[in-house]
């Protein structure tokens, strides 16, 4: 049940967020009472409910949404009346980070965002009626000066004053002489919200990621049995995101409530594998498998878990001796044939990894390990189940599986290319399901590795070989395609691949010939960027070629030069970054073993500026060329559009190989034209959520269509200020775009340049 407070500040908010609106030019689609269809939609998913039309809002799941995404947040119920109406009201209308920034304000806390307990002291020491009178003061000096710095927001103001004037009203005894006025206005401008034209879009992840930490918040005290229950439903949610470190987190504080959830176990326990906690994660599995009866709708996800943590080990101990690899495998065989061997009709995918590692225990010459299974045996078995199972969403991708057995056991390769496409075109497929697919082609059955000559298949001739080889890559085309799809790519990884037209469309569908050139010309971008460091030391970050025409430069245009962060290459080596004569350039994705010296820099940018630095390399790498660049950027659309620009990221993060991100990937905001207002006209910063580790400084920020490069990564952070004037901050990544840049690049020298931007 709602709480009354919240009860009795429902119907003004509701007074201004009117009924059921679908107008085809409101880029926010159908909404009813303030509620849109995508909020709703996303809202229901967590609960676990089907999808229903946000026409048909029940009143108590408004009541819900309206409680759960800004009474709470916000912190209402925490405080006195009037602020809990004020506060109420503008977080609807202003956005949850706002509403708390103006409240500390109002009170005399530290305007920091973060309602801790410096906020709730001031709050309790306040007059909550002059609190709420300076509040609304504030946010109508916002209002106004919003304007003023976007006129072409003047059209909203009468009824943003409006609204304003009338909560004043209801706050009694506390009323402005501005009150007086009308507070009737047309509906289309009351109803306008300031997070509908004034805020970085929020995606679907960040909300579900928001959402779980209130509710990791809400468990840490006397969490009611309805947050306990919302907790518990958002678990699956993250793990589909691939969001490991929330999930975690939230299923360790359900846990601590009540340690005997199984599901719940079983979920954190697969957050602890992905983050590489393999040996408490097998710890917190093996008890609860071995008491739970075969029936149980755990018990086969329990050991399945721990088969996956024993494959992991045995995959992380390539370097190692044979006597823990050899372990490591039996451990893993032994824990998947444990459900199999219990119903091979139902656990069929521990039958497919079983089927898989036995296998690789032929590859590897040790026939004692699982020497009870036949491989085309075990394989038909598990064909003939699968065919007469109910599909579900791991279906497809463990039928591909199979058919991979079958086809390396026959040589066969048309029976695996038809399980892939059925599996790779259907509709639904996520990005979580295409990554263990991979995973499993790469590591256990090493498709990358095998030749002619290797034990353990019946593909003799090179070009059989090679097509199995091929599969790897197409699915690491489609899994790059996905929302929340991320490769790593090892040196020279497309080497001698160039899948024919036939297998393209026969594993990809009719889209296959475009999909791998799009994806093999983001991989041969790859060859363009290189990880700089210390020479013959660490990694400090990355850098990529670029043609110097390109930037303005005319003395030589046609040379080819290293840009990076002026953080990570600078001529002082200011800031802890590295002076030019001991920095080098590797550009793994071609060529691991050579190391390129930096010569001098031809031009550079302050961190506070464009945070750049152009170097010249001693000599290239054979045939190397420079990344295209594009002068302008993509146009950040609403949240609720069908498709929103998305941007990729090529460094070297945390030291490691290169890697393409594609998680969290949408563009937030940038200060360029024609709604950016950065406070440096000649500097436009880019901010998007591909997320980047330590190591990816310097890395080209590529858009999603033809791989140009928009912009030089230089920072990311969970706190980030965000654009265009706006107040509150947001998890986002930064780069600068390459436009501005390369006017600067143009317009200054080496010498010059560096004397004048280090004081001297």
């Amino acid at each position: 049940m709602p709480s009354v407070p919240f009860s009795n500040a429902l119907p003004f908010v509701l007074r201004w967020e009117g009924g059921y609106v679908n107008h085809p030019a409101d880029p926010g689609g159908a909404t009813n009472r303030g509620v849109t269809q995508k909020v709703y939609s996303a809202w229901l998913q967590r609960r676990g409910r089907p999808d229903a039309s946000v026409r048909d809002l029940a009143d108590a799941d408004m009541q819900a949404i309206y409680e759960e995404n800004y009474w709470k947040p916000a912190h209402c119920q925490e405080l006195p009346q009037p602020l809990d109406q004020v506060q109420f009201d503008t977080a609807v209308n202003m956005g949850v980070g706002r509403a708390v920034r103006f409240l500390q304000e109002a009170v005399g806390a530290a305007v920091d965002g973060g309602f801790g307990d410096e906020t709730r002291k001031c709050v309790a020491q306040a007059d909550p009626g002059q609190a709420a009178t300076r509040y609304l003061d504030i946010r109508e000096r916002f209002y106004r000066s919003l304007v003023e710095t976007k006129p072409e927001l003047g059209v909203f103001l009468d009824g943003w004053l409006n609204r304003l004037n009338a909560l004043r009203s209801v706050v009694t005894g506390h009323e402005s002489a501005e009150s007086a006025e009308s507070a009737v206005a047309s509906a289309d401008i009351a109803t306008q919200r300031i997070d509908d034209v004034d805020a970085a879009p929020v995606d679907e992840a960040t909300l579900l990621r928001e959402q779980a930490a209130l509710l990791q918040e809400a468990l840490a005290g006397r969490a009611t049995k309805a947050q306990r229950k919302q907790a518990a439903a958002l678990l699956t949610p993250l793990r589909n995101l691939r969001d490991w470190a929330s999930l975690g987190r939230l299923a360790e504080r359900l846990l601590r409530v009540d340690p005997e959830q199984h599901e719940t176990r079983r979920l954190y326990a697969q957050a602890l594998i992905d983050c590489g906690l393999l040996v408490p994660a097998i710890a917190l599995l093996r008890p609860m498998a071995k008491s739970l009866p075969e029936a149980h709708r755990e018990y086969g996800e329990a050991w399945g878990l721990i088969g996956r943590a024993h494959k992991q080990r045995f995959a992380d101990l390539a370097g190692a001796s044979v006597k823990p690899r050899k372990r490591a495998l039996a451990d893993a065989i032994e824990a998947y044939q444990v459900p199999y061997r219990a119903d091979p009709s139902r656990n069929t995918w521990h039958g497919v990894n079983l089927l898989a590692l036995v296998a690789r225990a032929r590859r590897e010459g040790w026939d004692d390990v699982g020497s009870r299974w036949n491989i085309e045996k075990l394989a038909a078995r598990l064909t003939a189940a699968l065919k007469k199972q109910r599909d579900d969403e791991w279906t497809p991708g463990t039928l591909a599986e199979v058919a991979l057995a079958h086809a390396l056991a026959t040589g066969d390769l048309d029976i695996v290319e038809e399980a892939l496409r059925s599996y790779l075109t259907a509709d639904g497929i996520k990005s979580f399901h295409v990554a263990s697919t991979l995973r499993q082609f790469v590591e256990i059955w090493q498709l990358e590795q095998i030749t002619p000559q290797s034990p353990g298949h019946a593909l003799r001739s090179a070009a059989d070989v090679q097509k199995a080889r091929n599969l790897v890559h197409m699915l690491r085309a489609r899994l790059l395609s996905l929302p929340k799809g991320s490769i790593d790519l090892p040196p020279n990884s497309l080497a001698g691949v160039q899948p024919s037209e036939g297998e393209l469309q026969a594993v990809l569908g009719k889209d296959g010939a475009r999909t791998f050139a799009w994806y093999r010309a983001g991989v041969t971008a790859a060859d363009s960027v290189a990880a700089v460091r210390r020479r013959l030391g660490k990694r400090f970050g990355s850098g990529f070629l670029v043609r110097a025409g390109d930037l303005g430069l005319t003395r030589l245009p046609d040379e080819l030069l290293l840009l990076t962060n002026f953080h990570v290459i600078n001529p002082e080596g200011a800031g802890g970054a590295l002076r030019p004569e001991d920095a080098e350039a590797v550009f793994e994705a071609r060529d691991s073993a050579t190391a390129y010296a930096v010569t001098d820099v031809v031009w550079c940018s302050p961190v506070n500026e464009h945070d750049a630095c152009l170097v010249r390399l001693a000599q290239l790498p054979p045939g190397a060329k420079p990344l295209a660049l594009s002068m302008n950027l993509p146009t950040p659309t609403p949240l609720d559009a069908s498709r929103l620009p998305r941007v990729f990221v090529i460094g070297h993060p945390d030291g490691g190989e290169l890697s393409v991100s594609m998680d969290d990937n949408e563009l937030i905001d940038h200060e360029g034209p024609t709604l950016g207002n950065p406070p440096n006209k000649n500097v436009w910063r880019v901010h998007y959520s591909a997320p980047t580790r330590p190591g990816s400084s310097g890395s080209p920020v590529f858009e999603d269509l033809a791989w140009k490069v928009i912009a030089l990564h230089h920072a990311g952070s969970l706190t980030m200020p965000q654009l265009n004037r706006r107040t509150g901050r947001y998890k986002a990544n930064e780069g600068l775009a390459i436009g501005p840049l390369a006017k600067a690049a143009a317009a200054g020298s080496a010498p010059a340049a560096a004397k004048r931007r280090n004081g001297k």
